[in-house]
């Protein structure tokens, strides 16, 4: 589903992009997940997801910045990632790319 801003008139994507195939974008943008399984591949400059991105097939980004990121066993990622949170099983391929870690921002302003 992919709705409109009132006021900029931007599109935003609200729904969850799961990706089972071969995928070939400059930027994925969602304000739900961005799922890639077992033989699913993304090769995208930016991938943007609110709820987090989960990779089980291929990444290929030069830019991924998600609250939660979680790379599964077999699973292959090259480029940056920017994240709360990273989970990297065992038997996880990582090619290149910098990893940042930034802490969540404190619920009630303290």
């Amino acid at each position: 589903m992919v709705l409109t801003c009132p006021r900029c008139y931007q599109r935003v994507r609200v729904e969850d992009v799961v990706v089972d195939q071969e995928l070939y974008t400059p930027r994925i943008e969602t304000c739900g997940r961005v799922v890639i399984r077992r033989r699913g591949r993304v090769v995208a400059d930016t991938v943007r997801a609110a709820m987090g991105v989960e990779v089980l097939g291929k990444m290929e980004a030069r830019s991924v910045a998600a609250p939660n990121v979680y790379i599964g066993p077999g699973a292959a990622w090259t480029g940056d990632c920017s994240a709360h949170r990273i989970v990297v099983e065992t038997g996880a391929n990582i090619f290149g790319g910098r990893f940042r870690i930034e802490p969540a921002e404190q619920a009630g302003g303290g």
